[in-house]
Order: C-alpha cells, then structure tokens, then sequence
C-alpha cells in the first residue's frame, strides 16, 4: 500500500465507512449468510428480549431504555450531528459498562447484537468495545466479537497483536497480553487505568466496585504478571505504575485499594527500591489505612506484642505529634490499652500498659478533642483497681483535668444525666474533690457583677448569703445540665400514634410518621389491647404506601414497630400470597373489612409491586424476635423459593433467612418434617453461583436436621454426591471450606447436647444418619472424603468416632462379594470406606486417637464370639451392628476389618509425624506453638497420656483373653476354616498390642506402669500385661535411654514395687506367677540401673532370692530360674557388699539344684522323646510373650545357673577363696555330667547335644 493509500485510510472515518454504497452485514450471533436474511424488527426484538431478561437481574439497566426505543428503528447513525454522536456514544459506552458483568450471559449477547445492527458499534465504539470486555479475553464471546470489529489493528501501537487473533476468532491467551505490555511502551496498562476512570465518571463507583471485580481482577492481574518478569522491569516501567498505585490507594474504591496493595507486595518482591520509594509508598499505605479505616479498637495480641517487645515506640508515637493529627491512632490505642488493664489474665503487662497510657496522653501532648476522647474511655472503667492505685496514674489523671476543665466540664455533664454514680466513683477514686470544687467557684464568679473587695467583706459580714449563692449557683447548674439533656430536648408524644401515623403518612410528613413508628415501638405492650383488625388494616395502609410510594423513608422505622404485633396466620399467608378473590365474606364476619381492604390494595396490583410487597412483608417477619410460624406459611415460602429463585440472589437470601428464623425459633409450633419442602432448597443448591445463597442454603439444611435427621441427612449427601450445574461442581477451596463447614455444622446438631435429648437417644440418632453417609461414600470424590471425614471428626467428637467407623464398615461388610477373578485385589468401594474410616481416626488430636482405638477394641470384644451369648447386646452396640441379621461370615468379615481399621490407624505416619498438636507454652503470655507428637516432651505427653492409660491395659488385657478364649474353642472343635480366621485375628490383635506398647515412650509407659503397679485393687491380670510392657520397654537395648528416656526415678519406684512381690509366703497360682515375673522385670531392672542409682532399694532383694531358691523342690522351676537369673544379674551389676557375702550360699543351693537334676535327668530325658511340641501350644507360646523363658521341663534351670556361674567369675577379679573354688570345680563337673547323660545322641536333638556341651566346655576352660 503506498503512503497516500495509508493516509486515506487514517483519514477514513466510521461514518464515512457506513455512507458507502455496499453496506457491510455484522452481526455477533449470526454468520454473514444468516445476518443478510435478518430484518431490523427481527434484530430489535432479540435486543428486547435479552434487555428483559437482563432486567430481571440488573434493575439499573433500565437507565437506558431510549436505545431501545420503538422510534430508533428507523435512526441513522450516519446522519446525526458531532454533538449529537458525542452524546450517543457516552450512552453507548454507559450501556457497555453496564452489560460486562454479564458478558458470557446469553441475554447479553442478544442487547449487543442490537447495538451492532442499529448503532454499527462494531465501528464507531470498537476500542470501547474491546476496553469493556477484555477481562474476558480468554472465552470464546471474545475472539468472536474481535472478528466483527472495523479496527485499524496494524496501525495500533496498543493492539496490534490482537490482529491475528481477530482473523482467526481466537480467543486471547493471557501471556499474549502480558508479551505485549513487557515489551512495548506499556501504554496498555496506561489505556486500562484510564478505561477505570472513565467507568468511574459514566456508571459511579457503587457500580464498579459491586458488579465490575472482574475488571479490577484484570488489572490487579497484569500488572503481577509484568512485575514478575524481573528481568523486564526498567524505570520507563516503575515510572508508569507507582503513579497509578499511587492514584489506586487513594481511590474510594475498596476493590482499586486492594488491587494496588497486591500491586505493592509484587513491586517489594521483583524490584529493589530505593529508600525514597519505599518511604513514599509506606506513608500513602499508612495515610490511606489510617484515614479510610475506621478503627474502634486494635488486636490484643498485636497490642500485648508492642508492650512486651519496646517501650521506645511511645517515644516515637509521641515525636509524631507535631506533622500530623494522631487521634486516629490514639483513639483506638486507648480503646485496647484499658481493655487490656481490665483483665486479670493481661496482669503480666498491666505495668507496661499503665505506662503505655502515661506516655501517650500526657497533657502538653495533646490537644483538647484528644483529652476528651481519654477522659471518657477512663468513666467506662470506674471500678478498675489496675488504675486508681497506681499513684502515678491518679496525678497523671489529675494533672489532665485541671489541664483541660472545659472538656472536663462538657463530660461531667453528660454523666451527671447519664449516670451520676459513675462520675462521683470517678472524683472519689483519683482524688478529683478540688477540681469540682474549683469549678463551682468559677462558675459562681462569672456570674458575680460586684467588685472583689466588697464581695469579701460581704461573705466575711454575711456568711449565710455566701452559702446562699453557692446553693443558687448549684441550683442553676443542676437545672442547666437537666434543660441539655437528650430527655428533655424529648417531646411528649399526645394521641394514638396508629392514627396519628396513618393522618401524617396521607400527608407525607414522614419525620413525624417515623416519630410516630417510635413510639409504637418504645411502648410495651403498645398493640396487645389493639384489634386484630385494625392492627391488620393499619399494616395493609403501610404496605400500599410503601409499595406506591418509591421514597418512603420509613420502612425500616415500620419494620421495627410491628415486631411486636400481634399477627394471625391466615393474615400473614394472605400477605405473602397474590391476591384471588375468595368471593364475598358474609356480612357479620369479622374479617369483612380486612378482606375489603386486601381488594383494595392488591386487586390491581402489578407485578413489579407485588416483589415489593414481598420484600416489605419478609422483612417486617424477619425483624420479629418471635416469628409467625405455621404450616401454611412454610408451604408459601418455599413455593416462594421454587417460584422466584430467578428474581435474584438477595431476595432468595431473604426468604432462605426468613426460613432459617422460623426452624431455629417455632415458638408454640411443633414443626414436622412435611412442613419442610426441603427438595426445593437442594435443587436451588445444585443450580446456584452464589456462594451466599449456597452457604445459606446449607445452614437451613443444617438447622432442620434436629427435625428430621434422616431425610437432612440425604439431602445433603444427595448435594455432596450429585452436584449439579452450580458452584459446587467447582472444585475449589471455597466449595471444599463450603462442604466442610457445612458436615461439620451437620453432625454437630445431631450431636449437640441441648438438655432435651438424653446421650443414648442422640447417639442412636446418630447411627441412622451414620447410615446415610455409607450409603453416599462411594459417591463422593476421593479428593472430598479427608475433609469430610475431617469436619465428621471434630463434629461427633472422639468418644462418638467409633459408632460411625462401625457403621461405615458394617454397611461395607454386609454388601461384599468375594470377588471371583481375582481374590486378592481391592476393590474401589473397599478403598473408599478403608480411607474414609482411616481418616475419621486421622483427623483426630493425636491422644484422642488413643482414645478411639480403645473404643473401637473395646466394641469388638462387646461384640463376642461365633457363639451367641445369653447377655443381651447393648441397644446402642446393637443398632451399630445387629448379629442377628448377618451370618457367620459376615460377623467374621466385620471384626476382622474392625481390629483392621486399627492396626491401620497405628500405623498411619500422621498419627505421630503429620498432625500438629496446639500447646500452650506460656500461660501470661498466652501464645501457642505447634509440635509434632514425636517430638513432644515426655511430660506433656505423660500428662496427656495418663488418663487413658489404665484404659489401654485394661483394653488389652480384655482383648488378649477374648482372642486366647475363642481360640482355644476354635482348636477344640478342630474346624480347620475356623482356627485359621482366630489365628488370623489373633495375629492382629498382637499386632495392636505391640503398637500400643511401642507408641508410648518409656517414661510414659513407666509411669502407666508403675501407677497400675502400685494399685492394690487391679487385676493380677491387669498387673502381668503392665510387667509385660515393662519388659518390652527395657529389653530395646538403651533406644529409650538416649531417645526417650526411661529415667533413674521411674526404675527406682518400679523396682521398689516389684521387690514386695518376691516373697517366699504364696497363697495362690496368681501370686507365683506375679513373683516369676517379678524377679525377671527386676533382672531387667538391676542391668539398666548398674552404678546410675545410688540407692539400696535392691539391697535386700539377694536375700530374698537366696530364702526362695532354698525351697527350689516345692516350687515351680521357671520361678526357680527367675528368681537364680536375678541373683545373678545383681551380682554382675551391683557393687554391695552384702550381695557378694550372699554369693556362697547361693552357690550352694545351686549345687543341690544340679544335683537334682542331674539325678531326673534319665526321666526328663525319656518323657522329651515321647512328646512331641505341638504347633498350637507353640503359637500360643509365642503370642503370650514369654516373661521368663521356658515354661517346661527342668532344663530351665541349667541357664540359669550356668550364667549365674558366669557372673560370679566375671564379677570377683580379686582372689578368690578356696571354697569358692572347689564349689566352682564341682559344679562344673555335675554341669558336665548333667549334659553327657541329658543329651544322648538322636537322630533329631544330635545337633543340639553337640553343640550345648561344645558351648558349656568353652565357657569352663575359659
């Protein structure tokens, strides 16, 4: 194109483009064929028909309905004036900011589609055009609307990449625009700054920041994006966005602010600034903070953070008061400094809180306003004792009154009217007397005309006449502050103000109207003498003159006068109801005149003023303490709801709320679960793009589940599962905080204890809505379930977690196949109810974790056996798990993935890594830390630990006999299928128990131990599974010592317990067994104490070994064995010198043992070859945890003696005597006899002969 075709081209205009012959046929619906065949009526009619509908959403369109006038059929835009095209085109592009909220709006599409045929906007207001919608450049709306423009793109410095695009019908990518702004002379980001203020100047700043967040999204969102290419950033750039951020923070638009305070943050992150900058833009930030925000009061903890942290900031607070007016500051500052002196749990820093005030309002720093705004905070808080005894407080308060009398004055004042007794506790407690005194006298002066000399000799002649004034002046001054008062500026209301309201209301008097609504609201009782009907035609007259009357100022006013009304039911329905005529009411009825006037008001009512109406009446009920309640007013709300849900979101809010006050609050209605039409709401629900009306949605879902749990229950599942169209189909933060708030707010209902609903009732109530959420969990997403499970978690509490992890998994249970392919492979529902489960657990406090798996083991154990039992099942552990209805493999399949669900619950990594635990570190300071449950102090966690610890043993105890007794039935009736579904479950449950032993650290664990130890009244049961935790815990080779920390104190009480056990007087089987393991905790003991310990709680425990190992023939030879390897363990570990002069006779007694075995051993010997070890008793061997080795034959006794051996020759390195000697030499020679004829060679023990005599050999000629 040559350069003259170039310069007609920039001359060519829009109007000149449309005089041409051919005219070009654009529209943005239609393709090119299509839009020939289009007419102008055709066109208007669509424009028409989308303007209604916009209409319905947006009232404010309606603004601009002369473009949509039947005359402009015929207009010619080519044909107007300049000036009459100027005032077209700011119609035009009013109309464009209007309609871009609603851009993807269909109904939109079709108004533009009217513009681009009639008024060629396409041409005249292209760059308009692509301004007002670029927030929506990545839709498809976009692209097509670029392809229809008449734009001059290739000679566009700002948007000439938008060419290719426009050719195509593309949509714009982001990084597009973002290319384009970095590397050309960033005039876009000027163009949208500008598009800002137009929008301002055309539609006002209520629109803007109400319906176009889209468009300050865009520019918030751009400039980011620019600033993050750091690499980018130049001072041509800086210097073109910190003006606008500048222009941004002090807009009055909220949405302006912030997205230039995001701008800031990107800016500080991408770009070093120099110091100047920095400051510039931290005053604007603080000068618009601190202007636009109106504080009352700042955060206590920001507050008690400055106190502790510095005192100098008062110092430079006060320094400030000389550029500028602080009392924005102050005032709030006061506000908290003497809230936090009011409370005894701030007591910390009521020092630096007393200075703090000192400093910050010391009389020649402050001016009057501020000293009045101090002298009131302090008449709020009479009674603070923080306050007038600190004396440096009271002459600091006295200094500021005698600094500033005539504010003090003005307040005493208005104390004196409000209340006088705080205003004399005041003047009592800082010693105020004088001052009062002072200003009495003064105000006696100005009134005295007399000169002082004969106004003295008058007082000292006439002493009565100087008390007279005094009274005179006190008289005139109480009648002053009386006379100023608010009660007597007061007028005094005369008539009936029914009558006189409606009188002035047909005159248009509303200040007197609204004066006569008050006084029908401050008398009590005002319409309880009143009749229904005249109570119900005044209402009626109120309603017609707000509906017909668009500036009524005294709505509000009547909403609040008629809370009080008495209002009939039938009334109300009629009010909320379009009016049909229900023939002529007779005569003498009473409700003759109200039907009359209701003819009168609605008969010919519009449609517009029925909405009105409805909103007047819904508001007049909402602001009622008691609202009308009846079924037929619930049948008309939610037909309501059903009807007029397109009307808009805030007038859906207002019924929903109406709807909400009435469930919370029915009064004498007993409401029923047919009342609520709740399939109405959810299907709101599952359509709606307000959150609000979301979030108000499920709140009245929420409060009517106490009326009907179950049906609640499903509807808010059916939501969760099925979303529907609307927001929740978005899988956002909002919508998962929606849903979490929403189960939680749920099952916190059902599970609220209100008084009226005994625990078992709201327990069983919680099993049938337990049952529902199986039924929906394999429907909801995987990604919902955790915080789901999460809010379920927190609702129902920890003692109530293993009724719905029960019913989860027996609705789980009772519907599963054995899969037939493939046997060992998971199914999707399996992994659903297994995750859902673990995460109740998971979601849990870490010791409340504790807690759930005991009930959860405790339920198993209630649950029994294969067998039935004659006890009759709890009502509430039958409702989780009714046995009668399921067969054996069904109840097999149900305990099995119970005591499942625990072992997974011990094994999640969360439970002692991922989840935090809130401790508080400080009680004054009041500040929290989180800390991980692995890395928690021994004694926090010991004191968490502690109250469930006995439940824990007494749960494993309860387990272990339940498993060992259905086992050994199971191995009597010798069914194959059955014996190994109990070694099964027996092989989890010891599974269990060894991770509850192993989570507890050792000083936990010692503690729980040594307090079950020391209880005279436990179980000796209970005591044997507290010894065998405590030897799991000390056999872990010095893990606990470096890691958790078994310390000296906890082995020293349980060595003191455990050495009353070792007594040779046994009544029982229970006793000998507590002594057996006894002696082996306590040889567990003495090696870890060694020289650690310096005391002699083991010193007479040799002695008892040598009295009990005296009568080794009449007792049980494990005991015996114990009792020989703890006599040898404290000769190895401990210094005494009473326990090496017990070492003699002790040998002794070993020597006869020998002997005694040595002379049985051909029986013992004889009696091994015939008796095979059966596999049972092995497992069961196995599963016990064995405290003391073996429990049969007397080879228990050649360890230990040989190791007693042992140590008696490690531990003497000094001479020995000769009689030790030779008693050594002899017991070798029994030990080498005992071995020679016990192990004879056979052709299954040869190895074992071999190498026991091979071992015991080396170890004497060593």
């Amino acid at each position: 194109m040559t350069s003259l075709s170039n310069q007609l081209q920039s001359l060519r205009t829009a109007t000149a483009q449309h005089q041409t012959v051919e005219r070009r046929h654009v529209s943005l619906l239609f393709a090119k064929k299509e839009a020939e065949a289009l007419d102008r009526e055709t066109v208007y009619n669509i424009g028409c028909e989308g303007l209604r509908k916009l209409k319905q959403l947006d009232l404010e369109l309606a603004a601009n309905d002369d473009l949509f006038d039947e005359s402009r059929l015929h207009f010619q835009r080519s044909m107007i004036t300049n000036e009459e095209n100027s005032a077209l085109n700011e119609k035009i592009e009013t109309l464009l900011f209007q309609l871009s909220p609603y851009a993807q709006h269909f109904s939109c599409q079709q108004v533009l589609e009217w513009l681009v045929f009639k008024y060629q906007i396409y041409a005249y207001n292209a760059e308009s055009m692509i301004l007002t919608f670029i927030p929506f450049h990545e839709t498809n709306f976009y692209g097509r609307m670029l392809s229809i423009l008449e734009f001059n793109f290739a000679s566009s410095k700002d948007w000439a990449f938008l060419e290719g695009f426009a050719k195509k019908e593309f949509p714009v990518p982001f990084s597009s625009v973002v290319k384009n702004t970095v590397s050309s002379n960033h005039s876009l980001i000027t163009r949208i700054s500008e598009h800002l203020n137009r929008g301002i100047q055309l539609v006002g700043e209520d629109v803007l920041e109400k319906k176009c967040h889209m468009l300050f999204t865009f520019y918030t969102k751009l400039l980011i994006a620019v600033l993050e290419e750091s690499a980018k950033i130049d001072d041509a750039l800086l210097a073109k966005i910190i003006p606008l951020i500048a222009v941004g923070l002090k807009s009055a638009l909220p949405s302006f602010r912030q997205a230039s305070l995001m701008v800031i943050c990107q800016l500080a992150i991408a770009v070093k600034l120099t110091p100047d900058v920095v400051t510039s833009l931290a005053k604007v930030v603080l000068m618009v903070s601190m202007h636009l925000k109106n504080e009352f009061s700042y955060p206590h903890i920001a507050v008690l953070k400055t106190l502790r942290s510095d005192d100098s900031i008062w110092t430079v607070l006060k320094s400030f008061r000389e550029k500028t007016d602080l009392t924005p500051i102050l005032k709030p500052l006061w506000t908290t400094l003497f809230s936090i002196a009011s409370e005894d749990s701030y007591q910390a820093v009521h020092k630096q809180c007393l200075h703090a005030l000192q400093v910050t309002s010391e009389p020649e720093n402050i001016h009057e306003s501020q000293a009045a705004i101090f002298l009131s905070k302090l008449l709020q808080y009479p009674e603070l004792r923080v306050l007038y005894e600190n004396e440096m407080f009271c002459k600091h308060v006295y200094s500021m009154v005698s600094t500033f009398s005539d504010q003090w004055e003005k307040i005493c004042m208005e104390w004196t009217s409000r209340d006088e007794s705080v205003l004399a506790c005041i003047v009592q407690h800082y010693h105020l007397e004088p001052l009062m005194m002072v200003h009495a006298g003064a105000e006696a002066k100005k009134k005295r005309t007399r000169r002082r000399s004969g106004s003295i000799r008058k007082s000292h002649c006439d002493p009565s006449t100087s008390s007279k004034h005094d009274r005179e002046s006190a008289f005139q001054r109480a009648e002053k502050m009386a006379s100023s008062s608010e009660f007597s500026r007061r007028l005094e209301f005369s008539g009936d103000p029914m009558k006189k309201a409606r009188e002035w209301m047909s005159k248009e008097k509303w200040d007197k109207v609204a004066w006569a609504f008050d006084e029908m609201s401050s008398r009590k009782s005002y319409f309880v003498d009143k009749l229904d009907e005249d109570i119900e035609a005044f209402i009626l007259d109120v309603i017609h003159v707000a509906v017909t009357n668009s500036k009524c100022p005294v709505i509000d006013k009547a909403h609040s006068a008629f809370a009080e009304a008495n209002l009939r039911e039938k009334f109300v329905v009629r009010l909320l109801s379009r009016y049909e005529p229900n023939g002529p009411p007779p005569k003498q009825s009473r409700t003759a005149k109200i039907e009359g006037s209701l003819a009168e008001v609605f008969i010919d009512e519009t449609k517009e003023e029925y909405e009105k109406r409805l909103k007047f009446v819904i508001d007049m009920l909402s602001s009622r303490a008691t609202p009308v309640v009846d079924a037929e007013i619930f049948h008309v709300l939610f037909t309501l709801i059903k009807e007029s849900y397109d009307a808009g979101n805030l007038f859906t809010m207002r019924l929903i709320g109406l709807l909400l006050k009435m469930v919370t609050s029915p009064g004498k209605y007993r409401i029923s679960p047919a009342d609520l039409k709740m399939d109405f709401v959810v299907n709101m629900m599952r359509t709606t793009h307000s959150h609000h009306v979301l979030r108000e949605s499920l709140r009245l879902l929420t409060a009517a589940v106490r009326l009907s749990p179950s049906i609640v229950t499903s509807h808010v599942m059916s939501v969760f599962t099925f979303m529907g169209s609307g927001l929740f189909r978005r899988d956002n933060e909002l919508t998962l905080g929606i849903i979490e708030d929403t189960v939680e707010a749920l099952f916190c209902a059902i599970c609220a204890e209100d008084g009226k609903t005994l625990p078992p009732e709201m327990r069983l109530r919680l099993v049938n809505v337990a049952r529902i959420l199986a039924a929906s969990t394999c429907d909801i997403p995987a990604h919902r379930r955790s915080r789901m499970a999460h809010a379920i978690a927190r609702a129902v509490k920890h003692a109530n977690v293993w009724i719905v992890a029960g019913v989860l998994l027996e609705h789980f249970c009772a519907r599963w196949q054995r899969p037939a392919a493939d046997a060992s492979k998971r199914s999707a529902e399996q992994d659903a109810f297994d995750d859902f489960t673990l995460e109740l657990c998971a979601g849990l406090h870490p010791v409340y974790q504790f807690s759930a798996v005991i009930d959860i083991l405790n339920f198993i154990v209630r649950l029994g056996g294969d067998r039935p039992t004659h006890s009759q099942e709890g009502a509430l552990d039958q409702a989780v798990f009714d046995r009668t209805k399921y067969s054996l493999p069904k109840l097999r399949h149900f305990r099995f993935m119970m005591i499942g669900l625990v072992v997974r619950a011990l094994s999640n990594r969360k439970f002692f890594e991922k989840i935090m635990w809130r401790l508080v570190i400080d009680r004054h300071k009041n500040e929290e830390t989180c800390i991980k449950l692995g890395e928690m102090e021994d004694e926090v966690l010991c004191h968490s630990v502690l109250p469930i610890g006995r439940r824990l043993m007494v749960t494993l105890v309860e387990l272990d006999e339940f498993i060992a007794s259905e086992r050994t039935l199971a191995e009597e009736s010798e069914e194959q299928q059955t014996v190994r579904y109990w070694i099964a479950l027996s092989g989890r449950a010891e599974t269990v128990s060894e991770k509850l032993r192993h989570l507890l650290p050792g000083g936990v664990a010692a503690t729980v131990i040594t307090d079950i130890l020391e209880d005279g009244k436990a179980d000796w049961r209970m005591r044997e599974k507290a010894l065998q935790l405590a030897n799991s815990k000390l056999s872990h080779d010095g893990y606990f010592f470096t890691e958790a920390g078994i310390s000296v104190q906890h082995l020293e009480r349980m060595a003191s317990v455990l050495n009353n056990w070792i007594t040779k007087e046994r009544r029982s089987h229970e006793q000998d067994v507590l002594c057996q393991n006894a002696a082996f905790s306590l040889k567990l003991v003495a090696k870890r104490l060694r020289d650690r310990s310096n005391t002699t709680v083991l010193s007479d425990t040799m002695s008892k070994c040598i009295d009990i190992a005296s009568g080794y023939q009449n007792l049980d030879e494990c005991l015996v064995g114990n009792i020989l390897l703890l006599a040898g363990e404290l000769i190895r570990s401990m210094d005494m010198k009473t326990t090496m002069a017990s070492a003699l006779p002790l040998l002794r007694t070993c020597l006869d043992v020998l002997a005694y075995c040595n002379s049985s051993s051909g029986k013992d010997t004889q009696q091994q070859q015939a008796q095979q070890e059966d596999v049972p008793s092995k497992r069961a061997l196995s599963r016990l945890q064995s405290l003391s080795g073996g429990r049969a034959g007397r080879s228990s006794l050649m360890v230990p003696f040989n190791i007693f051996q042992f140590h008696i020759r490690v531990t003497l390195l000094q001479p020995i005597s000769e009689r030790l000697i030779w008693c050594s030499l002899r017991a070798w020679v029994i030990v080498c006899r005992t071995f020679s004829l016990r192990h004879i060679p056979h052709s299954s023990h040869s190895g074992l002969a071999l190498s026991s005599v091979g071992k015991w050999t080396v170890l004497f000629c060593a």
